[in-house]
């Protein structure tokens, strides 16, 4: 992974789209993770997501990021044949398909990763494009990845043959959760379930979670009330490390990804193949 993002942050650079007033992002599965990520990112312009409807307030003012992998996902090439229509300031990422054969402003990234691991390739070069500063990922990756995989191990020995409930300690970390579901569906073959506080606090915490659930608090920051809950819930807690947003995040994703790798192996299970995903695209 931190080859990939070295390789990955030297995309995008040079790339201009003027001023805009807002950004949509169009990206379904694994895609529309980079949208997530900069939606967290509080920017001082607002930003949204389309997986199939495009929001109706896309103008000629709007910058349109069209993220797919493969270039052939069909929900996304339906919406960027709507968005065209409303605005010029279009970029797209992609490794080829019909996606990367359009003439509009792109950023081609390598092919032959599962989606889900093109991760980097998706992300750093739109954040070059916004201009949102991210140096602080090399560092925490490059020193906290011996730690970061044996934590994984860990979690993943623990969810083994259980439900994992995963919850982050607050809605700018959102991104987080929705990640380790995808990867967790996706490389384990397990169902998961996320949430935020304080918002599980208002309605989960009614829940009695038995012995087949494992919940774990991904967090960057306790106080009174959510050590509490989380004696209530009896987490297991992991600390997020970094100074800026993005790095914690990257962080908490990168433990993410290796955990339901692991989860994975020792479940005997093929992480890298999704049988009834290309079976449904067929």
């Amino acid at each position: 992974f931190y080859e990939d993002m070295l390789h990955a942050s030297m995309l995008g650079k040079h790339r201009d789209f003027g001023n805009y007033n807002k950004i949509v992002f169009c990206g379904i599965g694994g895609s529309e993770i980079p949208g997530e990520i900069v939606k967290c990112l509080n920017l001082k312009i607002p930003v949204l997501t389309a997986k199939q409807e495009l929001p109706n307030c896309i103008d000629r003012k709007t910058l349109c990021i069209v993220i797919s992998y493969s270039g052939n996902t069909k929900e996304t090439i339906k919406l960027y044949n709507q968005v065209r229509k409303k605005t010029s300031k279009i970029l797209i990422v992609t490794s080829g398909g019909k996606l990367g054969n359009l003439k509009e402003k792109k950023i081609l990234i390598p092919e032959d990763y599962i989606p889900r691991g093109a991760l980097a390739y998706l992300l750093f070069p739109v954040l070059n494009v916004l201009k949102i500063n991210y140096q602080e990922c090399f560092k925490i990756i490059k020193n906290h990845d011996k730690e970061i995989r044996e934590k994984s191990r860990e979690l993943a020995h623990e969810l083994r043959h259980r439900i994992p409930v995963i919850y982050v300690s607050g809605e700018n970390l959102r991104c987080i959760g929705k990640r380790w579901t995808k990867e967790l569906n996706e490389n384990s073959k397990t169902f998961a379930h996320a949430n935020f506080y304080p918002e599980v606090f208002h309605n989960e915490i009614e829940i009695h979670f038995n012995s087949h659930f494992f919940r774990i608090l991904l967090y960057d920051r306790e106080d009174k009330l959510s050590r509490k809950a989380s004696k209530m819930f009896n987490t297991h807690k992991v600390r997020l490390h970094g100074k800026s947003l993005i790095a914690r995040i990257i962080y908490g994703m990168y433990l993410g990804w290796w955990t339901s790798y692991y989860l994975a192996e020792i479940s005997g299970i093929h992480y890298w193949t999704n049988n009834r995903i290309d079976e449904l695209k067929r």
